[in-house]
């Protein structure tokens, strides 16, 4: 209690009796340790749902909280559900915060599992909706399918349950990384922000905040996703990247290190602890966590190219730089090239490359623009900015 800085503790067991689910609950004084209460409710395996939102409202009566009305009747409200077709939703779940391509491979399949085991279960076609938009952003899933799976997800979600935010967080990022219609996506953030949505989906959008220069935000949002989960080293990780783009690798650096203690197999927060560590001439610690950041992806991940071009470069070794830039010769991923030419001190190939990341909607070009710190001496530069021009950034040095 005194780690997490909260006044009570809730501590409690599941058990799964044939097709009962039984739930015993205490609420715990860390101080003295007295139980304040203590519940055991059950409910038949259909209505789990029903049987967590019970919980949260004795919860909320246990410790006096005050209930707001939209809260009230969100508690209220839950539909049966084939508990077959509910496991299938929580292992997608599992699979999908992993952030690996396997892992979004193995959430879309046990997603599409339980739509086939319960058609009207929403929260598994928002859950298929929001892995497609993290699909989108680590460049796993096409522009092109992506988004139409989006859309076509994310309608039934809608029309199954209006209430969902999660849809809507994830038709923003496709109006954002496919079209870049940054107002379109403002707005189904705000409608996302207006319903009921998951700590992924907020994520996602300190992930936009983020990528599209608006950094302090993100920050913003990443902090209170931390107050909310303080042991979930998703959160922990992106806030790390904020402060990274804003140049405080000090803060950076902590909330990495915090995230390893959360979870010591999430794998991006390898990759920004190598390229921290080989941009201060740590080589070492920096080959170390990139190969943690290789084998916790699964072989590969988002940004390897890059994180392996900065340390070739911390090591002098420019010869394994134009390597990595050969391997990405047939790689839709542009924009991490042009960081790597710029690195290689190729001026016009970068340009070069970040004109064919727009033509091709590189999907990390947003980020590599605006939230990149090694192409900040070029925001001045005119062709810099004519390209910023062409994907709608602002052009202000950051």
């Amino acid at each position: 209690a005194k780690a997490l800085n909260v006044d009570a503790l809730v501590t409690g067991a599941v058990l799964k009796s044939g097709d009962v689910v039984q739930i015993s609950s205490e609420l715990i004084d860390p101080k003295s340790d007295e139980i304040l209460w203590a519940r055991n409710l059950s409910r038949p395996a259909a209505h789990v749902v029903m049987l967590q939102h019970d919980i949260a409202r004795e919860i909320a009566r246990g410790i006096r909280a005050r209930l707001t009305p939209d809260q009230s009747r969100s508690l209220a409200a839950a539909q049966p559900v084939d508990p077959k077709a509910y496991t299938q939703y929580l292992l997608g779940q599992e699979q999908a915060a992993l952030r690996t391509p396997d892992g979004f491979k193995r959430s879309v399949e046990y997603f599409n599992r339980s739509i086939a085991l319960d058609s009207m279960f929403a929260p598994a076609w928002a859950a298929l909706a929001l892995t497609n938009a993290y699909g989108l952003l680590y460049q796993i899933t096409p522009n092109d399918s992506g988004r139409a799976t989006i859309e076509r997800v994310s309608a039934r979600a809608a029309a199954l349950d209006d209430r969902l935010g999660d849809p809507w967080f994830a038709r923003g990022v496709a109006h954002l990384q496919v079209d870049w219609n940054y107002a379109a996506a403002e707005d189904d953030f705000r409608r996302g922000l207006e319903r009921s949505h998951s700590t992924q989906a907020r994520a996602l959008r300190g992930w936009t905040l983020w990528e599209t220069g608006r950094a302090q935000e993100a920050i913003a949002v990443m902090q209170g996703l931390i107050d909310l989960e303080p042991t979930t080293a998703q959160w922990h990780s992106d806030l790390a990247w904020s402060y990274w783009s804003v140049g405080d690798t000090a803060a950076a650096r902590a909330s990495l290190l915090k995230a390893v203690t959360v979870d010591s197999t999430f794998h991006d927060v390898y990759d920004l602890l190598s390229l921290i560590e080989s941009d201060a001439g740590h080589i070492p610690a920096a080959e170390r966590h990139h190969g943690r950041a290789i084998m916790a992806g699964g072989g590969d991940y988002w940004v390897r190219p890059l994180a392996e071009a900065v340390l070739l470069k911390a090591k002098g070794d420019h010869a394994g730089m134009r390597r990595v830039q050969r391997e990405l010769a047939a790689d839709p991923r542009y924009a991490q090239r042009a960081v790597i030419a710029y690195l290689l001190g190729e001026r016009d190939a970068t340009y070069a490359l970040l004109r064919r990341a727009v033509e091709a909607h590189d999907g990390d070009l947003l980020w590599v623009l605006s939230a990149t710190p090694y192409l900040y001496p070029l925001r001045t530069d005119a062709p810099y900015q004519a390209v910023l021009r062409r994907v709608g950034l602002p052009v202000t040095r950051p």
